[in-house]
């Protein structure tokens, strides 16, 4: 922004000073009223591409005379009451400087200006400020120094500037490798079929050629992932054109300044791609464009698509230390790349996808280019306080000075390596904008890692403690990013994931709930089924399958055949004395993937209902044709549902028109539920609405008949917890009634 409103100021003769302070950017000028107006429009017109004016105040202070307007030295003094600038993709001009042989810049991995480049990656401090960055070590050379001091460059006061005289340094970690040329190497043991980790915004990626078969089934092998898609990086949009279709969102998407992977359904017919060894059963690949230089020098030589995942083992966080790639990925990479400036806050890249028919956008992943600052309006949620989210997807949250930042995305913290990786970014985020904390809230799951590590905070530093249950986080999420906390209607909550840990002590996953004047309550949800054999039945959608037809008939033929008989023998007596019940409809995707034999394991979260999704978007039904819906009083059941799938396969309808039908069926319940109820907001939140079809047949249905909201800014799954815990300290709980319970009435709704 300084350089933009020293440019403006100089063209319409303004003089004052502008400073970058830790609670935004200041101006103070010598203006009567109709000037300075003029003065803040041109500066909101003028703003850069990747600047977002959240809040603008003007006000007439003591007279001071200035003869001139300059950039000063950035304020230091108070807390920060800023959003924190995430890293920025590279620009369509720096991109040009990469290939313009006369260039100074030219093949220079680490250029960047005012417009792109590393920003919350590479930060030590506040305000934002070479000094306060990684780049601090890298002395600007004459030149460089002249273009940061030239109003008319666009290099002028950008805080990253370089080149390669002054600036980053590629560095081998191979002992064996010395190549002059480094880019030409890589692209070189690229073309051999090798892997090579090069160090790029957030940490290290791995890379590897697209179109040959062994050289992904190899870096399957060693990342020990078998099934989960790989994303594939892309020289252009002229390249990824050819193998995939683009809607205009999609390419604006793309070619954003967050540069996020984005999901994208195949060509019928495409260019040479190893595809059932990048995204195995599937119809769509993840695709993404050099979002930073050295990624846009070797994707540009190399001229066709690139594995690019995170350095990691399945699992762990993405590697982004020297000498963690040193020790961890000489069994995964054939050759590693590296550099010399060093990364503060290590980020996988962002996932987003956009629904088929409405485009409706779908946030995945909220990482790289996003995190970590939320720019909603101010005091949206209550100040100073502390969330430490969930445990698969998790992400950590705090509020303070008015602003809302949400980390991001840290990983499964069941694993010792992201417990690291999440304290690690904890503390840094916190040390680097020094908020308050008068009350720390976390997952009401006894056995989250997330929530034993809150509570401990909490107790460590004498603070109050609040535990949220699991799904009514995810409601106030949803809530607060459409700022509904406050709504005057009543607005119906849908809540579908995997599992929560309930009020009850069960396990909960397909919640509707009600919401007015500030009162959340609890309303409909399917009919609670066995939870056997802890997590293994996330990983075996048959057992999902057994646990719901059990009460129906234990001993289907369908079912048998799948097990062995000594487990069928500690299936069947875990299934007749259940500990835990559980209302799951992720489970209940897994079921039905498995009865229609789309998919018979999760070795990823949600492997199996994007094998149904799939299978469902290969029907050729085009009319609308759910099953008829078992309701059984405030309950859906399950059971029953799978039975009638059961009975219509077995008469020979298409599993494909199954599957779709399986979906219209779940969608067409929210509607009769919302249209029994009366309520017309709908708000949708919870990992099932990752499900890009769903959304779509949710929206056909009811698009004309309710006000329907969707996450875009958050994603649905769980890295939105930590919002939702903030939010739920303006909401009250009420009780549930058990005689709602009692003396239900069985029915089967056709609509």
């Amino acid at each position: 922004m300084r350089p933009t409103i020293y440019r403006v100021a100089k063209e319409l003769g303004i003089n004052g000073t502008v400073a970058n302070t830790k609670n935004g950017v200041h101006l103070f000028v010598n203006a009567e009223t109709e000037g300075a107006n003029l003065f803040i429009q041109a500066i909101v017109e003028a703003k850069p591409a990747a600047a977002e004016i959240v809040e603008l105040h003007k006000t007439k202070v003591a007279d001071r005379t200035f003869d001139d307007f300059s950039i000063i030295e950035s304020g230091n003094g108070q807390r920060p009451k800023l959003l924190v600038t995430p890293d920025i993709a590279l620009c369509d001009a720096c991109r040009n400087d990469l290939q313009e042989p006369t260039n100074p810049r030219h093949t220079y991995a680490f250029t960047t200006c005012t417009n792109c480049g590393p920003r919350y990656s590479i930060a030590t401090g506040l305000p934002y400020d070479r000094e306060t960055t990684t780049m601090a070590a890298f002395e600007m050379c004459p030149e460089c120094n002249k273009e940061y001091h030239s109003v008319t460059d666009r290099r002028f006061y950008s805080q990253t500037n370089s080149c390669p005289k002054c600036g980053v340094k590629l560095i081998w970690l191979t002992p064996d490798v010395a190549a002059h040329d480094a880019i030409a190497h890589v692209v070189s043991l690229l073309k051999k079929g090798k892997t090579v980790a090069v160090k790029g915004i957030g940490g290290f990626l791995l890379l590897t050629d697209a179109t040959n078969e062994t050289a992904v089934k190899t870096l399957r092998e060693r990342k020990i992932r078998p099934t989960k898609p790989f994303a594939l990086l892309f020289p252009n949009l002229e390249t990824l054109s050819r193998y995939v279709r683009i809607s205009h969102l999609e390419q604006k998407a793309l070619e954003s300044a967050q540069s996020p992977i984005v999901l994208l359904n195949l060509q019928k017919t495409t260019p040479k791609l190893a595809l059932q060894a990048i995204a195995p059963g599937l119809n769509r690949i993840g695709a993404m464009l050099p979002y930073a230089p050295v990624l846009e020098r070797i994707a540009a030589i190399f001229g066709k698509p690139l594995v690019a995942t995170s350095a990691n083992v399945s699992g762990s966080p993405i590697i982004y230390k020297d000498s963690e790639a040193m020790r961890l990925l000489p069994t995964i990479a054939d050759a590693i790349l590296s550099n010399n400036r060093e990364i503060t806050f290590p980020q996988d890249d962002s996932v987003i996808q956009f629904s088929a028919s409405h485009q409706k956008k779908i946030m995945l992943r909220r990482s790289r280019g996003y995190a970590p600052s939320i720019s909603w309006p101010a005091n949206r949620l209550a100040d100073d306080m502390l969330a430490f989210g969930a445990e698969m997807k998790s992400a950590f949250a705090f509020t303070s000075m008015g602003n809302t930042y949400l980390s991001q995305f840290l990983g499964d913290t069941s694993t010792y390596e992201s417990q690291v990786a999440y304290n690690d970014v904890f503390v840094k985020l916190r040390e680097l904008l020094n908020p308050e904390t008068k009350t720390v809230l976390v997952d009401a799951h006894p056995d989250y890692t997330t929530s034993q590590v809150g509570s401990n905070w909490a107790h460590y530093h004498s603070v109050p403690l609040k535990k949220v249950q699991h799904h009514h986080a995810h409601f106030a999420a949803i809530l607060a990013e459409h700022d509904l906390l406050k709504s005057p209607e009543p607005v119906l909550g849908v809540i579908w994931d995997g599992t929560g840990y309930g009020t009850n002590g069960q396990l909960w996953g397909s919640e509707f709930f009600s919401y007015e004047n500030g009162k959340m309550t609890r309303e409909n949800h399917l009919m609670p089924y066995p939870h056997v054999f802890n997590n293994r039945m996330a990983m075996e959608p048959k057992l999902s399958a057994m646990a719901i037809l059990h009460p129906v008939n234990p001993g289907k033929v369908w079912i048998r055949h799948h097990f062995i008989e000594q487990e069928l023998e500690l299936l069947e007596h875990a299934l007749a004395n259940p500990k835990i019940t559980t209302t799951s409809m992720g489970r209940l995707f897994d079921a039905t993937a498995a009865i229609l034999g789309a998919a018979n394991q999760n070795s990823y979260e949600g492997e199996s209902a994007l094998a149904l999704q799939v299978l469902a978007e290969s029907s050729t039904l085009r009319n609308w044709k759910p099953f008829c819906l078992p309701i059984e009083g405030h309950m859906f059941d399950a059971s029953a549902l799978l039975e009638t799938i059961l009975a219509e396969s077995r008469e020979g309808e298409k599993t494909a028109d199954l599957a779709m039908r399986f979906h219209q069926t779940i969608a067409q319940w929210i509607a009769w539920v919302a249209d029994t109820k009366q309520i017309n907001k709908v708000a949708f939140s919870g990992g099932v609405f990752q499900n890009s079809l769903l959304v779509d047949l949710i929206i056909n249905r009811m698009k004309d008949s309710h006000e329907l909201y969707f996450h875009e800014v958050l994603p649905p799954n769980d890295e939105n917890i930590a919002i939702g815990q903030i939010a739920m300290m303006q909401i009250e709980v009420v009780p549930e009634d058990a005689k709602k319970y009692q003396n239900q009435n069985t029915q089967r709704v056709c609509v």
